[in-house]
């Protein structure tokens, strides 16, 4: 399985992009990380408020579109290998663009909230909605990476 090394990732996908148990790897692992996700949003005590909420309503509204515009970037009904391609293409655009970026947001979240006059403790509605806003700029980043590796490796395999 790669992590980092995306032009490895669209070496092996072109080679042989309908390798089901490469595909089942990437898609098990897709499947953890939502089902750890899931764990830690329902293991969270406070209740959503409206805005969070609808940050996490959009959440699911990117991903839905992000979603589909793969599938049209991979050629749409005529595509192939849709599937082969978008899982092992997720996992590694995981690690290349949503981990570091997180990782820079709690770096400077601290710092940021401190000059807004912001908790640091990420309790407040006005902290959890700006975590909210740029997870979900994030997202947006994520899907359009992932669309643009799914749109050349459906561009260079015939």
């Amino acid at each position: 399985m790669c992590f980092f090394r995306l032009k490895k990732l669209l070496a092996e996908l072109q080679a042989d992009p309908a390798n089901d148990s490469r595909t089942f790897k990437y898609f098990l692992a897709h499947v953890l990380v939502v089902l750890l996700l899931i764990l830690l949003t329902i293991l969270n005590p406070q209740h959503p408020s409206k805005q969070l909420i609808l940050v996490v309503i959009a959440t699911i509204f990117v991903k839905l579109l992000g979603l589909i515009y793969c599938y049209i970037v991979n050629g749409g009904k005529n595509g192939k290998y849709f599937f082969h391609r978008l899982f092992p293409v997720l996992w590694v655009m995981l690690f290349r663009i949503i981990i570091p970026l997180f990782l820079l947001f709690i770096l400077l979240a601290p710092p940021i909230f401190k000059v807004l006059g912001m908790n640091s403790n990420l309790h407040g509605t006005n902290e959890q909605l700006i975590i909210g806003l740029f997870s979900l700029t994030i997202r947006i980043i994520y899907w359009w990476f992932v669309a643009k590796q799914i749109k050349h490796l459906a561009t260079q395999v015939a």
